[in-house]
């Protein structure tokens, strides 16, 4: 990485100083930071205010509710709850993990972590301000907080409160977890017996962290990322963050203490603000690259345990991962959200003044997560094994030369796509001056993926390269390339829907299309792909001309106009595409060497409309008659693999579910028992595995066997059957007014990968 945005991290030096010297860092948080609560008292606090939010004394009689007893029969059960629940950071414990982890990183990643040294000056300061510091990371590997904390135990920093799933939770290991700041949070809270509790023990262990200033640290998507895609953000922690740091809320809670504990000084406290920090960890190789593969292929997760633990210390001692990049975001503060909804808010038709404190908070909480996905995407470093795969898959993908590429042609299109991808505002780790070297490490990690018939004549690199030929290996490399994808994203579909409306009217995409029909198609072809390609086209980038030229393509706000915008004002501006004199039809540039950018990029979204198009393919091939949707994923998935010997698509469960999703969605298929509430459950949502299609009586496609099944990780899912069955829809109106059949739809994406 230029030496200009990340640093590398002191050669773990002065990191490991502090960490053998426990006083020496504890003497340096003391006097630069203020001093947080004891564990006790937090313990206290979040147990009195568990008590009242949970109403934990429900259960007894009034009489018993109004006595002493069920009182401090009340705050024992919250108290004990939050001792289970809340992180006992202890200096020891933090001196021996930053001594162990000094030792995984040197062998691991040969020391080589880099972080934004500018930014974590700004962290440092902004806590030193008594700001509430919020962390909120990118989640690809469970070394993720470890990275993070480290980084900041070197700088000096108080380790941050960071949220964790109870399933790592382990005998011994959680105790040491704990002690390093880790909190556990159930899995799965909703229908537990002390559901009430928990959920309670939980907003008072958050509201006093923020109170206190602590800072805090969480997952926003989740779980880990099994694709290498910033997933959906879950907005549960961000909501209690949210109403922690409202300043009415902070002035209530001190006027409880205040008379509880008999302080009036909690009274002049000044509410804080609450900074939310966006933080990208980029991998040249994570732990977990196979086991995610092989997740994607329907394997069920592995439960954690204390066995898999010590797999995993293994492992890194036998492992080399390349480098790892930290990068920060921009930081916001909770007062500017609640600027923005206030602006956003529509004029108050509530019944109460709750009802429109609940629709401002709803609004805070969506500005939040949209800023930190846009962030989290846009500042994830794209590194030289991204460079790499994303230049192999899309040779694969284009079927040229049988997906191999030669070194040369390695080296120059790889220094080619880094210069694309950084001009429009990546960062991207490898050296211009220093390719060839980039890209003989990319082939080292990813050798194990790949196919190579090497060439080395007198000291030269030379031979060819291709990905690998399993349903895994091609997975793992699109863990890699979906890091690139967001920043081609736009451009693919564009190249997409020019290809096909130039297939359609038998004519070279250089003779122009109407722009009327242009913008329709990329409406259907957004439509179509839906959530799995909606997150590539949400770029926190300029959008300069936007307003000025808003007019040139008439695309509805829902299908994402600015970013499509943006991507055809700078294909235009790069010479790339062309509009006629009256602004009325769109081309491809005549000169041939320009479309480098449109083809590249098209031959990356193409894998992901091919696999939507085998799907319903495959829906056809079943006939009519109600069918299961487990059928159907698997007739899917047998036909990917057959599609995967001579062309790219995602051999992908989770896309393959989506793509049945789909059919639900542009209404396909619907509900048989009429249950509106389920069939709009259905649209909305992931199917659940077992419930029933009903298709019709449809031409079989020539290609393919629908009776034949294949051994699966799909077997081993468990999954039962809801019986639930759907109808699927001859014909009915799209919201573009086309008939929206299966075979209308297969002639759709068909001319999408034309």
């Amino acid at each position: 990485m230029h030496s200009s945005s990340a640093t590398k991290l002191r050669g773990f030096t002065r990191c490991a100083s502090v960490c053998v010297d426990a006083r020496g860092y504890d003497a340096a948080v003391e006097e630069d930071f203020e001093r947080p609560p004891s564990h006790d008292r937090v313990l206290r606090a979040v147990a009195r205010q568990a008590r009242s939010l949970a109403g934990i004394a429900r259960n007894t009689s009034r009489e018993d509710e109004r006595s002493p007893g069920a009182t401090q029969d009340g705050e024992r059960q919250a108290e004990a709850m939050a001792s289970r629940l809340c992180a006992k950071i202890s200096s020891q414990v933090l001196r021996i993990l930053g001594w162990t982890l000094s030792l995984a990183w040197k062998r691991l990643y040969a020391s080589e972590v880099y972080v934004e040294e500018g930014a974590l000056h700004k962290l440092r300061e902004a806590m030193k301000s008594g700001k509430s510091v919020v962390l909120l990371p990118t989640h690809q590997s469970h070394l993720d907080y470890m990275l993070l904390s480290y980084a900041m135990r070197a700088e000096a920093m108080p380790m941050p409160h960071i949220a964790a799933g109870d399933n790592l939770n382990l005998p011994w290991l959680g105790g040491v977890l704990r002690r390093g700041g880790a909190f556990f949070i159930p899995r799965v809270i909703k229908g537990r017996d002390d559901e009430q509790l928990v959920k309670a023990v939980l907003k008072a262990y958050v509201d006093v962290l923020v109170r206190n200033g602590a800072a805090v640290e969480f997952f926003a998507e989740g779980g880990r990322s099994r694709d290498g895609r910033i997933g959906k953000m879950r907005l549960g922690l961000l909501s209690l963050v949210a109403q922690a740091g409202n300043k009415e809320n902070q002035i209530k809670q001190a006027r409880i203490e205040a008379d509880e504990e008999n302080d009036r000084s909690r009274l002049e406290r000044v509410p804080r603000d609450v900074v939310f920090v966006p933080v990208a960890i980029a991998y040249d190789s994570t732990l977990e690259r196979a086991t995610f593969a092989e997740e994607a292929r329907g394997k069920k997760k592995e439960k954690e345990s204390l066995f898999g633990f010590l797999k995993a210390c293994f492992d890194v001692l036998m492992q080399r991962r390349g480098r790892v990049y930290v990068t920060f975001g921009r930081f916001a503060t909770l007062e500017e959200f609640e600027e923005q909804a206030r602006e956003k808010a529509p004029p108050s038709t509530a019944s109460s003044s709750y009802e429109d404190s609940q629709l401002q908070h709803r609004l805070v909480v969506g500005s939040i997560g949209e800023y930190l996905a846009r962030q989290l995407r846009g500042k994830l470093v794209i590194t030289r094994t991204d460079i790499v795969a994303a230049v192999l898959m899309e040779k694969w993908s284009s079927g040229i030369q049988g997906g191999w590429v030669t070194w040369e042609e390695l080296v120059a299109k790889s220094s080619w796509l880094a210069k694309q991808v950084s001009s429009r505002g990546a960062t991207v780790s490898v050296e211009s001056d220093n390719m060839e070297n980039c890209i003989k490490s990319a082939i080292e990690l990813m050798q194990e993926i790949l196919q190579i018939e090497s060439e080395d004549v007198g000291g030269e690199v030379g031979g060819r390269y291709k990905v690998g030929n399993t349903p895994s290996m091609h997975l793992q490399i699109w863990q890699h390339v979906n890091h690139i994808l967001p920043w081609l994203a736009s451009r693919g579909i564009v190249a997409c829907v020019l290809q096909s409306m130039a297939h359609g009217r038998n004519c070279d995409p250089r003779e122009g299309v109407p722009c009327a029909g242009f913008s329709r198609s990329l409406a259907d072809l957004i439509e179509i792909l839906g959530e799995e390609i909606r997150p590539f086209l949400e770029m926190d980038r300029p959008r300069e001309g936007l307003e000025k030229n808003g007019t040139k393509l008439r695309l509805p706000r829902e299908y994402y106009t600015e970013e499509i915008l943006q991507a055809t004002l700078e294909l235009e501006a790069e010479g790339e595409l062309c509009f006629s004199a009256d602004r009325n039809t769109v081309a491809r540039s005549q000169v041939k060497h320009t479309n480098d950018s449109l083809s590249f990029a098209a031959n990356l979204v193409k894998p992901l409309i091919r696999t939507f198009h085998v799907s319903f393919s495959s829906a056809k091939s079943l006939g009519d008659g109600p069918r299961s949707e487990s059928e159907l994923v698997e007739l899917a998935d047998e036909r990917c693999l057959e599609e995967l010997e001579w062309t790219s698509v995602m051999p992908s469960v989770s896309i393959i579910k989506s793509a049945c999703k789909a059919l639900l969605r542009l209404e396909v298929v619907s509900t048989q028992s009429g249950d509106y509430k389920r069939e709009k459950a259905l649209s909305r949502f992931d199917v659940k595995y077992g419930t029933e299609l009903n298709l019709p009586k449809l031409e079989e496609v020539s290609s393919g066997n629908p009776t034949r099944r294949y051994s699966s990780g799909l077997a081993s899912m468990g999954r039962t059957s809801s019986r639930k069955m759907l109808s699927l829809n001859g014909s009915s109106a799209s919201q573009h007014g086309n008939s929206d059949s299966l075979d209308t739809l297969l002639k759709r994406t068909r001319s999408y990968i034309m």
